[in-house]
């Protein structure tokens, strides 16, 4: 997992947020005539005139009534029905690992259409999706991908209806701003995905290192001199745009606390054990913001 640079974290903020934050229904962009000012450039006033289709301006397109811009990496576009394709509804924890697995090798987190309801119903074997605002008390929340939706995924009852499953994606909209990393040089207009996946769950659930091990491989992670807690065995996804999209791109797996710290101060070996019980699971995936860049806008 990689760290945050400040300069992706000032770009962060200037970002153009897009879509419904309750996940309902909202449309891309602003309506006509709304007013955006972004990275300090002027307001720019968008009016649709009778008669005429409005077009973005070229510069700052993320606001007016125009398309987006393009995506600031290409990954391959799947749609719903293919990412639906793609899952067998799990009725087991390994099959449930094994859908989580595809969704980390594919950087299925960065494709907006994984997001859909039916898609997400089919990788969990869920009844619903129930979507809410991002921060909402109880709902997992990514200070790092910072979602524009979040929702939690339900179930009324089969194998994993003990989990708490919460999901979250934020699609935003840059324009035409400096690049702070090279002074004098310009970065074009895009979009970017990202997303995340939590699940939190009892021990009960019967979800072991092992399990994991068994799907996933065997990780990164072990006892460390200081026996801190909690222990986490991380997987580094593979980056599909060829272009080291990626700020974060990773699955993680955290075991029962209090099981780790017992052992951690008997133990001589430096592996964590295949028994231990996984209380955590995330996969997330922050695409860069800040790295496409067009020589002739600069």
């Amino acid at each position: 997992m990689k760290n945050l640079p400040a300069a992706c974290v000032g770009v962060l903020v200037a970002a153009c947020l897009v879509g419904n934050a309750n996940g309902g229904g909202g449309s891309i962009g602003e309506d006509a005539g709304a007013r955006s000012t972004v990275n300090g450039a002027a307001e720019v006033q968008v009016t649709a005139t009778a008669g005429k289709v409005p077009t973005a301006d070229p510069d700052n397109p993320c606001g007016g009534p125009g398309p987006e811009p393009s995506a600031a990496y290409r990954l391959p576009a799947y749609t719903t029905g293919q990412l639906a394709a793609m899952m067998r509804p799990p009725a087991t924890l390994a099959q449930l690992l094994s859908n989580l697995k595809e969704v980390l090798d594919r950087n299925l987190l960065a494709q907006p259409a994984f997001f859909d309801d039916a898609v997400l119903r089919r990788v969990f074997n869920a009844t619903g999706v129930r979507w809410v605002e991002p921060g909402t008390r109880d709902v997992a929340f990514d200070h790092a991908i910072r979602p524009t939706r979040a929702a939690r995924i339900i179930f009324s009852d089969g194998p994993f209806a003990g989990m708490k499953v919460d999901v979250g994606m934020s699609h935003r909209c840059l324009n035409r701003h400096a690049d702070r990393n090279n002074p004098g040089s310009i970065i074009a207009p895009h979009t970017y995905d990202s997303g995340y996946v939590r699940i939190r769950l009892e021990e009960s659930a019967g979800l072991t290192l092992g399990a994991v091990r068994q799907v996933f491989g065997p990780g990164t992670g072990g006892f460390d001199a200081s026996c801190k807690e909690p222990a986490v065995v991380s997987y580094d996804g593979p980056d599909q745009t060829g272009a080291d999209a990626f700020l974060l791109n990773s699955a993680s797996f955290v075991v029962r606390p209090d099981a780790y710290s017992g052992l951690c101060q008997s133990q001589s070996r430096r592996a964590l054990p295949d028994e231990y019980p996984v209380i955590d699971v995330n996969i997330r995936v922050l695409e860069q913001d800040f790295t496409q860049w067009s020589p002739a806008l600069s």
